[in-house]
């Protein structure tokens, strides 16, 4: 099972700083963990957690931008993920039966 967040950030807009590109990378992937290392350190579920265990799950954390309409998992469907919105607009749809 892996553990997803999900937020928007693209490497376009984060290279307009007028870097060169390898350093643009860089600063892109050290915002990138820096973001999953912040989220972690302020979520009530891994606020107590030591520190080495909340740095492996910020390396295991992956992020993810999905398109509008994405649909994330199905009602009865067995689980892949556990995934934390970070920051979207969303709808659950429930079927009961």
């Amino acid at each position: 099972m892996t553990i997803k967040m999900i937020i928007s950030l693209s490497l376009t807009n984060k290279c307009r700083l007028g870097l060169p590109y390898g350093r643009c990378v860089k600063e892109v992937i050290r915002r990138e963990f820096q973001q999953k290392a912040d989220f972690i350190a302020q979520h009530p579920q891994f606020r107590h957690w030591a520190p080495k265990y909340r740095k492996q799950l910020t390396m295991a954390l992956e992020k993810v931008t999905t398109p509008f309409e994405h649909v994330l998992c199905r009602q009865g469907s067995p689980v892949e993920a556990i995934y934390y919105i970070v920051a979207s607009v969303f709808f659950a749809v429930v079927k009961v039966q």
